[in-house]
């Protein structure tokens, strides 16, 4: 769940735990399912889907999360003005 919320651009704060679900599929595929403010959060900055790939030892876990947008413009200036839009809202360019 972590690591949605950072692929969210909240990380803990902003979002509950409770509102984020990581459940398997009929083949034990782990699927996101958004709740509330975190599936908000996921709408507001254009994100249609999130993958997520965990594994574990004894002593460590570690959970890989990739958000996709489906209505990113294939023009490539218009796909550019948009990422940076969203790398502005979460605080990672420059205005």
């Amino acid at each position: 769940k972590e690591a949605v919320m950072k692929a969210l651009g909240t990380g803990a704060r902003g979002v509950a735990w409770r509102e984020i679900e990581v459940l398997p599929n009929h083949r034990g595929k782990p699927l996101v399912y958004l709740h509330g403010r975190a599936r908000e959060r996921a709408e507001r900055i254009g994100l249609d889907d999130l993958d997520i790939s965990m594994s574990h030892s004894r002593a460590f876990a570690v959970a890989f999360v990739v958000g996709r947008s489906r209505d990113l413009e294939p023009d490539r200036g218009a796909w550019r003005d948009k990422f940076a839009g969203i790398l502005r809202e979460r605080g990672l360019l420059d205005a």
